[in-house]
């Protein structure tokens, strides 16, 4: 009862040195956004620069994914009537989300836990 009393408190200020790192070194835990939105996109201030989305990238020996999102065709500026068209047609099939890395075939892996 004791060893599993200390394990509990020990896990607990291992807990609070974590969350107390992450307060002091914002850096280590990534960027914060600067909107209520628990996401990040680019644009927004909290979005990694250039430069730093290299060094991530030499890490994992560039195998980064510089993804362009599915319907990309049917929003400005890179509008196509054609390629927006055909995406919407095909959009229920998995055909046209398998050769993409922005795929929402499953969705809560794609970001939608927050």
């Amino acid at each position: 009862m004791r060893a599993s009393f200390l394990s509990a408190l020990l896990g607990v200020f291992a807990l609070s040195d974590v969350a107390q790192t992450s307060d002091e070194y914002p850096e280590a835990t990534g960027a914060t956004p600067s909107h209520s939105n628990c996401r990040c996109f680019p644009g927004d201030p909290c979005w990694p620069s250039t430069q730093k989305w290299g060094k991530l990238n030499a890490t994992v020996s560039g195998k980064l994914i510089a993804t362009v999102p599915l319907g990309t065709p049917c929003h400005a500026p890179d509008y196509d009537a054609a390629r927006c068209q055909y995406i919407k047609e095909n959009w229920h099939f998995p055909e046209l989300h398998d050769e993409s890395s922005s795929s929402i075939m499953a969705p809560f892996y794609a970001n939608r836990s927050c």
